[in-house]
């Protein structure tokens, strides 16, 4: 889903402090959480 594919993205550079903290193991449970989600439950929350 589209969560999924801005994740995969990472994080812009430049980002804040908080930025240098997301690391992939502790965006791992993140992504499997948004890939739980049926991709029009998604929209519907999010827009």
């Amino acid at each position: 889903n589209d969560l999924v594919e801005e994740l995969d993205r990472g994080i812009p550079a430049g980002g804040s402090e908080v930025a240098q903290e997301l690391t992939a193991e502790r965006l791992e449970p993140v992504r499997r959480m948004l890939q739980a989600y049926d991709e029009a439950f998604v929209k519907e929350v999010t827009h």
